[in-house]
């Protein structure tokens, strides 16, 4: 029985140990990030990670990583600033050798949205 992770950089050791793939803990954690900004239900929340096997910065192969975020307009601007900083900060945490780490928010408008379960 392993004793529970205190920490992000703990719970990406943790996870490692257990075979999880990078991917997977990215994911896990931009998941969990937005449901501990409690302006979201777990329901709510989907995830989706694409990653690309080529990629630059400037003219120099380097990998990166920038969460787009589309959410439904409501939150004010302090919400949405502390949700980049804690998904920016949690990714920056448990990947140190990834040097560039970003996040923007685009807003939904509620009308222009429209889901199976508004049927």
């Amino acid at each position: 029985h392993q004793k529970r992770p205190e920490t992000v950089g703990s719970l990406y050791h943790f996870w490692s140990k257990l075979n999880v793939s990078k991917s997977y803990i990215v994911l896990s954690i931009i998941m969990l990030d937005f449901f501990h900004s409690r302006l979201f239900s777990e329901n709510d929340i989907k995830v989706r990670l694409r990653s690309y096997d080529e990629d630059s910065i400037g003219n120099e192969a380097k990998p990166f990583i920038h969460v787009f975020s589309f959410i439904l307009k409501g939150r004010s601007e302090s919400q949405k600033e502390h949700l980049s900083k804690l998904v920016v900060g949690k990714l920056s945490e448990i990947l140190p050798d990834t040097l560039h780490i970003s996040m923007n928010i685009q807003e939904v408008e509620k009308e222009d949205f429209f889901s199976r379960k508004m049927l």
